[in-house]
């Protein structure tokens, strides 16, 4: 099971509510366009900003992303059923014009955190005493 930290991502002021995202813990971002598992690939990566107020202090030890992925597995399943339906309606199928006017549909986002680098001046020295 995949470890995850919960973290403040906004605040409704006039209630005093926070809202939080779950943020699974991953070693590393990957590029755009690289596959993101067997049935996916990554459109964008973007920073998420994090409420000010946090309740966890280990949430600053991460730096948070959301990443946006194409869902190929479903498109293509989703694509070759509107094939055969315009097939056997007698009608051409524009495969390019059906990808634009659905983009959307195979759209996901996951939430991810990764751990930020120590900084080497930060951690403490052990002292020897002899």
């Amino acid at each position: 099971m995949a470890k995850t930290i919960k973290a403040y991502t906004s605040m409704d002021e006039r209630n005093k509510i926070h809202y939080h995202t779950i943020f699974t813990i991953i070693d590393e971002l990957p590029g755009v366009k690289e596959e993101w598992s067997y049935y996916a690939h990554v459109e964008a990566i973007d920073p998420v900003q994090l409420d000010c107020e946090q309740g966890n202090p280990e949430v600053y030890n991460y730096d948070y992303y959301r990443i946006t992925i194409f869902e190929t597995d479903q498109f293509t399943s989703d694509r070759d059923d509107a094939r055969e339906e315009a097939e056997q309606q007698g009608e051409t199928f524009d495969e390019d014009a059906y990808l634009n006017d659905n983009y959307d549909t195979w759209l996901n986002y996951i939430y991810v955190a990764i751990e930020r680098p120590q900084d080497p001046e930060d951690e403490s020295e052990e002292v020897d005493n002899d």
